[in-house]
């Protein structure tokens, strides 16, 4: 049994480190609509896919945007559908999901990304963005860095 032990506790933490994003996700139907949904997300910013991320939002989504310098910046949709593609375009612009988990009945999502919209030298910058859903769409997004 000693002998198994250890290759297996080896063998899952390497899966553990080759699967990718890192979620946790209720047993819930309306957490797994939710999943879905930031799955997609995820896919867009990965594949630079303006088209498929403003595709997410609700009508009457709210993009708040709190920087560095203390402020927050607050969009409407008719407002990201100019400034998505153009930093989608921007040379540098990533921004790389770490982990996410999905709060009970699946109205808020929480996920830990990497930011670079880099004028000049691309950095990355820790930020927090926090999901909120309604009827399958995206209600309110939200950065902190």
């Amino acid at each position: 049994m000693k002998r198994i032990f250890f290759p297996v506790i080896v063998f899952v933490f390497l899966l553990t480190a080759c699967a990718g994003v890192k979620a946790r996700v209720p047993d819930d139907t309306y957490a797994k609509e939710s999943q879905v949904v930031v799955e997609k997300w995820i896919a867009a910013f990965r594949d630079l896919d303006a088209e498929a991320l403003l595709s997410l939002y609700s009508d009457e989504v709210t993009f708040v945007d709190c920087g560095l310098n203390f402020t927050c910046d607050v969009e409407d949709l008719v407002n990201l559908q100019g400034v998505v593609p153009l930093s989608f375009r921007q040379e540098g612009f990533k921004v790389e999901t770490q982990s996410y988990m999905i709060t009970a009945f699946g109205r808020f999502a929480v996920l830990q990304v990497m930011y670079a919209e880099p004028p000049g030298i691309p950095t990355s910058t820790p930020a927090t963005v926090i999901l909120e859903f309604k009827d399958g769409k995206i209600l309110k997004e939200m950065w902190y860095y």
